[in-house]
């Protein structure tokens, strides 16, 4: 059973600390934020990367998955995306398709040809034609925002 968790990193963007208290945010000097809402998540934790260019969003997503016992990696951008990727895999990646310096679909194909890693689409485009590209670039499951947070966990 995972124990209740919420640690987060965040890779890029400027800053993160609308999202709370005062003593939540740490910053390292390396654009590399760190928000603590409980405890530090077990070593075993499933690790989750989520990649969305809406701050908010990352944060409500990255709550929900905290109080359920995930470790969260955020990032705002692709470029964020590759540096996490880069300093250790995650076991699964939720992925927006609208990213500012990348299309996300594009993205989730260079994933899949390097790796096996599960990944999400979580975005805005609903369903349709958009999810059938999802899940043809290699996505293992397409989620369509507004979405309900049992469907997410």
């Amino acid at each position: 059973m995972l124990s209740r968790c919420a640690a987060a990193t965040y890779c890029g963007g400027t800053d993160f600390a609308s999202t709370g208290s005062p003593n939540a945010i740490r910053h390292s000097g390396s654009r590399i934020l760190s928000l603590s809402l409980a405890e530090t998540p077990p070593p075993q934790a499933p690790h989750l990367l989520i990649v969305d260019d809406d701050r908010d969003h990352r944060f409500l997503v990255s709550k929900l998955l905290q109080e359920n016992g995930f470790r969260v990696s955020l990032a705002p951008d692709a470029a964020a995306m590759q540096r996490l990727l880069e300093s250790g895999e995650p076991d699964l990646i939720l992925l927006d398709i609208m990213l500012p310096d990348e299309d996300g679909l594009a993205l989730c194909r260079q994933v899949r040809a390097e790796s096996d890693l599960p990944i999400i689409i979580l975005t805005a485009l609903g369903r349709g034609p958009h999810k059938v590209a999802g899940l043809d670039m290699g996505a293992d499951d397409y989620v369509a925002k507004p979405f309900d947070s049992q469907e997410l966990l």
